[in-house]
């Protein structure tokens, strides 16, 4: 068989693997067939070399991802414990809340807007911050007493938070809200100003502010205060607790 002929059976191979999310198989594939032929194993074997090698790869990625997620919940829960200690108030319905907020006065809507991952793209800096946007516009909705259409409307797409209330942005004259973006990994600041480039960066890239204004209502717009607080770089608990701390430098 000429080398061409197996260099084409080979990315034939990666690609099927790929299709089939099988990373391990088409990352192995060839050098195991080598070993199988070295040791003259049957094709049985070397088959199930192969699958073995898969299931062991996914066995630990599996380990790994729990281990990742439960440092997410953690790091999650000491951010929430600390922003409800320094006054602030879930709007969602149950106790794991990612997004709380505040009303130090009757003019201002403070709200913030909590999100632990593991890593932080680009893409999701810009998703974050358009989704904080969304949810300041939908605390100020509001519906009739019989207008179950845009009731129901509202619940599907803010599925398990607590309906709007009129009262807590009748006398609303401003808005003030901040994005706290919890990461397990270091972040690049590059990315971040990069992700907001309308936004402007303290002198550790650590806090981007932007004063702007934001559409409430059909025809109601009220000046906005926004924030993005990195907090990345969370290796342990101890570091989480430290850095939940800092927040109340940051708020106030």
């Amino acid at each position: 068989m000429s080398a061409a002929t197996v260099a084409v059976q080979h990315a034939t191979i990666r690609q099927y693997a790929k299709r089939l999310q099988l990373a391990t198989l088409g990352g192995q594939f060839a050098q195991v067939a080598e070993q199988a032929v070295k040791e003259k194993k049957s094709h049985l074997s070397y088959l199930e070399a192969l699958l073995e090698a898969e299931v062991e790869e996914r066995e630990r990625n599996t380990v790994a991802r729990r281990i990742r997620d439960a440092r997410i919940e953690k790091v999650s829960e000491i951010f929430r414990k600390a922003l409800q200690h320094f006054g602030h108030v879930p709007f969602r319905k149950d106790e794991y809340n990612l997004w709380v907020g505040r009303i130090p006065n009757r003019n201002t809507l403070e709200t913030v807007v909590l999100s632990t991952e593991a890593n932080l793209s680009k893409r999701d800096i810009q998703e974050h911050a358009k989704y904080l946007f969304a949810m300041i516009r939908s605390r100020f909705e509001s519906f009739d007493k019989d207008d179950s259409y845009n009731r129901q409307r509202w619940e599907d797409r803010w599925h398990g938070y607590n309906l709007p209330n009129p009262i807590e942005v009748k006398h609303v004259t401003s808005i003030v809200a901040r994005l706290v973006l919890c990461s397990l990994e270091r972040i690049p600041r590059g990315r971040v100003a990069g992700a907001l480039p309308s936004y402007t960066a303290d002198e550790n890239g650590q806090v981007l502010s932007l004063s702007t204004s934001v559409n409430v209502s059909y025809q109601k717009s009220l000046p906005a205060s926004i924030s993005v607080c990195v907090m990345d770089g969370i290796k342990s608990t101890s570091s989480a607790i430290e850095k939940s701390q800092e927040l109340k430098t940051i708020f106030h």
